[in-house]
């Protein structure tokens, strides 16, 4: 079987998109390879409006003044899902976490960050516990507004949601069997060739070398949050992305990683985060409450628990 492979770099991770072919017609190939490009186009157009390191992006204007009148869709939808994420998972996953992530020091891209620059911190004199309930959405006019002071943050979500929308514009073009991979949070279609679905690597997150287990997924996504690879320097004490926002800090609760099977990479990708948050016992009891769901956690020895 044929394929139609490609790589490329948005939204601050590396995205791959491979299909296989059912045909070997150079039509078929020709729209497979459409269909890469319009995935590009995808991801680029979604980082254009949901990135908070682009000062011009609908995610920065929102931040900015506090109120969008008629956002675009896009936008909409993202913050929208944000909520209901929230809901669903009672606050721990909290769009509203920004002024926590800066103050962590994450408040650049993160091939950017490197020691916290001095004065940082002092942002944090402003600072308001995040709050889910500090947003409110008008449907009928796709308006925006925040709760003085705060602030939004969509990269918990917005990746996902893009990952579920180039898999769906496939589809929606006949092809069963491939893979869009946003930095490891994946979702998967139909088969590998030769295997009943997909067989997918679970890497061990402090080595960064071996397989712990091998997931086997049909028609799903896989996804993965971590506390070892997106990490830096503030002063002397090593932090990372991950906030509890019960605490606004940082977590840690013996737990290196979350990987979550879900129906879709948007619902997996918050699950995972959600799940790490509230640590081994509780995670483990939340993810068995929601439907078509697995989990598997990592403690800071690298042991599959």
């Amino acid at each position: 079987m044929s394929e139609v492979f490609s790589t490329f770099r948005a939204m601050n991770t590396d995205v791959q998109v491979l299909i296989y072919l059912s045909s070997e017609s150079k039509a078929t190939k020709l729209r497979a390879r459409d269909l890469v490009s319009t995935a590009q186009l995808i991801f680029r157009h979604a980082e254009l409006t949901l990135s908070r390191f682009l000062p011009d992006s609908e995610l920065s204007r929102l931040n900015q003044k506090g109120y969008i009148e008629q956002s675009s869709p896009l936008f909409f939808e993202c913050v929208n899902a944000a909520l209901k994420m929230a809901e669903l998972t009672r606050g721990i996953f909290d769009p509203t976490i920004l002024d926590a992530l800066e103050h962590a020091g994450y408040d650049r891209s993160f091939e950017q960050i490197g020691t916290l620059a001095p004065g940082l911190a002092t942002k944090m004199n402003t600072f308001r516990p995040p709050s889910h309930h500090y947003v409110e959405l008008n449907h009928a006019r796709r308006s925006i507004q925040l709760a003085k002071g705060a602030r939004i943050d969509l990269g918990g979500i917005a990746k996902g949601m893009i990952v579920d929308r180039v898999a769906a514009v496939i589809q929606g073009q006949g092809f069963k069997d491939f893979m869009v991979s946003a930095g490891g949070d994946m979702r998967l279609g139909g088969n590998q060739p030769g295997k009943n679905g997909w067989e997918v690597d679970m890497q061990n997150p402090i080595t960064l070398e071996g397989t712990l287990t091998t997931l086997s997924v049909t028609e799903g996504a896989v996804a993965t949050s971590s506390t070892t690879r997106r990490r830096w320097l503030k002063g002397n004490q090593l932090h990372h992305h991950l906030i509890d926002p019960r605490t606004s800090e940082p977590v840690n609760n013996g737990l290196a990683a979350v990987t979550i099977v879900a129906p879709t990479t948007m619902l997996a990708d918050v699950l995972a985060k959600t799940a790490l948050i509230l640590g081994l016992e509780e995670g483990k009891e939340f993810i068995s409450q929601q439907e078509n769901c697995r989990v598997y956690m990592i403690d800071q020895e690298g042991r599959l628990v």
